[in-house]
């Protein structure tokens, strides 16, 4: 390279290493950066709407679950939905993702505190959600499914754990086994059949549930959740829920905040305090006929689980051995779901 060659390199480096904002892009050592993938953006703005609304509307078990860490909700709850919502079969679309990512924030943000909460815990115990979010796929009745999304019929009713099988939901009034059995926005009643769930002032009873957002009382009328201080009853677990997350006490019937419990320590229904949950990274191990037990370590994935832990049941939703969201597979261990093994259990 001459002396003329080599001077125009330098400054052009020393130019590079000068300049920022717009004219950085177009020096060697600042590329610009590649476009996101769309699976992944839309499974992270989906997944940002969740944690942020169980942060607000769960709050104790959102702090027993990720210790308030929201990071760490949204990475974990963004892997489920990358591996979950895409399965054989499915029909759904980057775009269709994004567009029910988009109707999921904007219909919750523009509510207040109770109105979000009301809808996005309706949308979480009914197993409903916006039209944009419901799809159908591509699956005959029968096949192995693991998301309604999967099957021509939009329904997987579960089966063989994990998974389920593609066929209609059953209807008002149609036998079940359990909520799942039913098509979106019912119940599965005490008789086995499918219920309608109720609102504020209807009747209630073991046919006839509430919508979570209320509780099912004394006069069996459905009616607001108790605040904090007021009278309760342990057996129906009718406390708020927001904006303060409560527990009955069952030693005070009084709707109190929950405690949070280390290794080792006692957790579920204290003898002499209120309900108790494991702080992030522990689950209760229920030992007794009682509500009670130890905290002890969550399984972490990839390690070896029970399917059926003595653990005690987290409300809305059911917490388990293995650190949330993941789960106990079929082959013993913790992880995130993945919806193409129920495609590998139909190998011959």
């Amino acid at each position: 390279m001459s002396a003329t060659g080599s001077w125009r390199a330098l400054a052009a480096l020393a130019a590079c290493a000068g300049w920022t904002g717009l004219f950085a892009a177009a020096c060697g050592d600042a590329p610009p950066e590649p476009p996101a993938d769309p699976v992944r953006a839309g499974c992270l703005k989906l997944a940002r709407t969740w944690c942020e609304s169980k942060a607000l509307c769960l709050s104790a078990t959102f702090a027993s679950e990720y210790g308030n860490d929201e990071e760490e909700c949204v990475l974990r709850q963004a892997l489920l939905c990358e591996r979950t919502r895409f399965g054989p079969g499915s029909t759904l679309t980057a775009e269709g993702l994004h567009g029910c990512a988009e109707r999921v924030e904007a219909n919750l943000s523009a509510k207040d505190v109770n109105g979000r909460c009301e809808t996005w815990l309706r949308w979480e115990v009914t197993r409903s959600a916006p039209g944009e979010c419901l799809t159908k796929g591509l699956l005959p009745d029968g096949s192995l499914c693991f998301r309604g999304n999967q099957c021509q019929t939009g329904d997987c009713v579960p089966s063989a754990a994990p998974c389920g099988t593609c066929k209609q939901a059953a209807a008002l009034g149609e036998p079940c086994f359990e909520d799942a059995d039913c098509e979106r926005g019912r119940a599965c009643g005490a008789s086995g059949e499918c219920v309608a769930y109720n609102s504020l002032g209807a009747l209630c009873g073991a046919d006839t549930p509430c919508l979570p957002d209320a509780t099912c009382g004394s006069t069996f009328q459905c009616q607001s959740r108790a605040g904090e201080g007021e009278l309760c009853d342990a057996a129906r677990d009718g406390c708020e829920l927001w904006p303060e997350q409560l527990a009955c006490n069952p030693s005070t019937t009084r709707c109190e905040r929950y405690a949070f419990a280390s290794e080792d320590e006692e957790c579920g229904e204290l003898t002499d305090g209120p309900v108790a949950l494991c702080t992030r990274g522990l689950v209760c191990e229920v030992t007794t006929a009682t509500r009670r037990g130890v905290c002890v370590p969550a399984t972490a994935d990839r390690y070896g689980c029970l399917q059926q832990p003595q653990a005690l049941p987290k409300r809305y939703p059911f917490g388990g051995p293995c650190q949330a969201p993941a789960t106990c597979s079929s082959l013993g261990r913790c992880g995130i779901a993945d919806a193409a093994m129920c495609d590998w259990m139909q190998l011959p």
